[in-house]
């Protein structure tokens, strides 16, 4: 525990205090704005793979897990982005509805 500690507290130090270019970009930004969607969806994206059986294709090493992680994280932001379609029309939709109905 205080390995870790002292491990990532002087990471999370400089990540809070330094305007870098490794944590400040468009792709940081973009995982930052989705990142509660990131979280609840994880799960749900990992069973879908491991339900079609994807979990082991290269065997159970290191090449595996990286091509598990890459998948999950591709299909996440795939997910989440036809969902937040999905949303806006589905919104759009109702307030049409609504506004045509008065």
């Amino acid at each position: 525990m205080l390995k870790n500690l002292i491990l990532f507290l002087p990471w999370l130090f400089y990540a809070i205090s330094v305007d870098s270019k490794i944590l400040n970009n468009k792709v940081m930004k973009y995982l930052s704005g989705i990142s509660l969607e990131l979280y609840l969806a994880q799960m749900v994206i990992f069973r879908v793979i491991e339900k079609v059986k994807c979990l082991y294709l290269f065997g159970h090493g290191w090449i595996s897990f990286v091509a598990v992680w890459v998948a999950v994280v591709v299909g996440l932001i795939v997910f989440i982005e036809v969902w937040k379609r999905v949303y806006q029309v589905s919104e759009r939709k109702i307030i049409d509805r609504i506004k045509g109905a008065n």
